[in-house]
């Protein structure tokens, strides 16, 4: 849903290429039946999800126009038209449905400035829809943009940074600790600290 995707799409793309392992295919259709059954329980209780208020903002933000606004509480609204900046975080995490808002709000106003912050190193949302291409194809989805690397660790002690970069060897610049600390890594079986 995160990418988009009724139920129908799903369906069509399960059935365009069919993936060839047996236990992949039984997951897809118990998947597929979770997910129709869950918009149908959806439309039955006349709820929505957040994916559902995405697509929806996406949608008022497109038909408002230069008249799209944002409601930050205590009665106040700002204008799509007159933002300057929009701070993307955890940019990691980002889907489909964001990508699609903010286009949207750069439809209105193509001269918000975009600035993203993000670890790809810590992307473990791809099971709710994350997809790192945004993270690592940055300047394909947003024109004259820049990347500036932050490769020191400000927060974790040296251990810490030297056991991330040997779980993570090869897969990009590697971290370096800002602290002189000679911190240690303490394993206790839970059971024992309570």
């Amino acid at each position: 849903k995160k990418r988009g995707w009724s139920p129908d799409d799903v369906a069509s793309a399960i059935e365009t290429d069919p993936d060839i392992e047996p236990r992949n295919r039984v997951f897809h259709a118990l998947a597929l039946k979770s997910y129709r059954e869950y918009e149908r329980l959806l439309e039955e209780e006349s709820a929505m999800d957040f994916d559902d208020l995405l697509t929806l903002a996406t949608l008022r933000v497109m038909e408002d126009g230069d008249r799209a606004a944002i409601n930050i509480g205590r009665g106040e609204v700002v204008r799509v038209a007159d933002l300057r900046w929009i701070l993307l975080d955890e940019y990691q995490d980002f889907s489909e449905l964001y990508y699609r808002m903010l286009n949207a709000i750069l439809e209105v106003n193509p001269g918000i400035r975009v600035v993203a912050v993000g670890d790809d190193w810590q992307a473990i949302n791809g099971f709710a829809g994350a997809q790192l291409t945004f993270f690592k194809d940055f300047g394909v989805h947003f024109s004259d943009s820049g990347v500036a690397n932050v490769s020191t660790n400000y927060r974790s002690e040296p251990v810490i940074v030297k056991a991330g970069n040997l779980l993570m060897k090869s897969r990009g610049q590697p971290a370096r600790a800002y602290r002189k600390g000679t911190g240690e890594i303490l394993i206790r079986p839970i059971d024992r600290l309570f």
